[in-house]
Formats: structure tokens, sequence, C-alpha cells
């Protein structure tokens, strides 16, 4: 329905990507990146790009730490609620402050034929495979565990976030699923700068 977003990356090798939305934050991004390289894992930051703008030196630190910065639009915008117009500008400006040519629509949420709109642009559209639902309060941080545990295969694209409310959980979860990926023989990965596969 959607066009051409990437769910997964296609291909046989055992790596995961961890992904971190809504950041950067000045609360928590410091502490995810020691998290991160405690357990020895390179990652993606879906950036919102008024927390860019405004936190400038946690993007330094993110890219610095050989993170992928890539685009959450420039505010939590849901292209559901606001016309092509909108939603486009708001892509574009969050582009235009990460520099990043990988987009996640917040909620992943689009309407038909904005993912190929972007594209034509350069710009990729990333969703997911794997939904951590850390930031939900009414699942404890065993089920997003088990959850992640049961759902994550070769190529997964996984979902943390990069708040204040979902840092205890992710806290918790990361270096455990960490450990029990590793048991199976799984790498972790953050996005390349371009694409090295076809979007479909």
């Amino acid at each position: 329905m959607y066009g051409p977003v990437i769910w997964r990356i296609p291909g046989e090798r055992r790596e995961v990507y961890f992904t971190f939305d809504d950041g950067p934050s000045p609360v928590t991004t410091e502490r995810i990146l020691k998290l991160l390289e405690k357990t020895d894992i390179k990652a993606t930051f879906f950036c919102l790009g008024e927390n860019a703008q405004a936190y400038p030196p946690l993007v330094s630190l993110l890219k610095a730490a050989g993170h992928t910065v890539a685009n959450h639009g420039f505010r939590h915008l849901n292209a559901w609620s606001v016309d092509w117009h909108a939603f486009h500008k708001n892509v574009i400006k969050g582009r235009e402050l990460t520099g990043s040519i990988w987009f996640r629509p917040p909620y992943g949420r689009l309407w038909p034929g904005y993912a190929a709109r972007l594209q034509e642009e350069g710009i990729r559209t990333v969703m997911w495979d794997v939904l951590s639902g850390d930031y939900r309060l009414d699942v404890s941080r065993h089920e997003v565990l088990g959850r992640c545990m049961k759902l994550t295969r070769a190529g997964s694209i996984v979902v943390f976030h990069d708040q204040h409310r979902s840092w205890p959980v992710v806290e918790w979860v990361v270096p455990r699923l960490a450990e029990f990926l590793r048991k199976q023989g799984f790498n972790f990965s953050a996005l390349p700068p371009e694409p090295p596969f076809p979007v479909r």
C-alpha cells in the first residue's frame, strides 16, 4: 500500500538493525550511547529535526560514535492529519538538519504514493518489522524483551525510542536482547549512508 518502503534489510546475512526514534534528547541520548558502547552495537537514530537543531552537540556525539543519524521529520507530524505540502515541507526540513537520505514517518503513517514521491527526491522511507513497544506503559519490560526475541530475524529493523519515558525499558531490554541475539549468531549494524540494496 505504501509503495517503495523498507521494512527489513533483504539478504541472508545475520545482521540486525537497532533504531532509535525521536531524539536527540538531553536526558537520554548520552545514556543510550554509553549503553550501545558497552554492548558493542552500532545503531541508527531517526532524529527529529527540531531536536537536532536544539542539541547539535548530541548529533555530533552520535556521528562520532559511528552511529547513523537519520531523518524523522522536523516535527513529529502525523501524515494522516496534514496535506502533502505540509508533510513534504516537514520531511525536507528534517533532511536539511540531519543530512540523511533515510526517513521514518512519525507513527509509521503515510498516505499511498508518499514514499514514491519522496524516493523521486532521493529520500528512502524506512519502517520496521519489529516494534519493541518500549514506549507503552501497559506492557512490561519482560513482554518487550519476549516480543523482540520472538520476532527478530536476519535483516530485522527493530524500533526503540530515544526519550525519557522509554529509557527504563531500553536500559533493561537492549543488553539482554543483544546477548540473546549474539548467541544466535547475529551481528548489529547501522544503516549505511547509501542503500546497498534495491528498495521494494
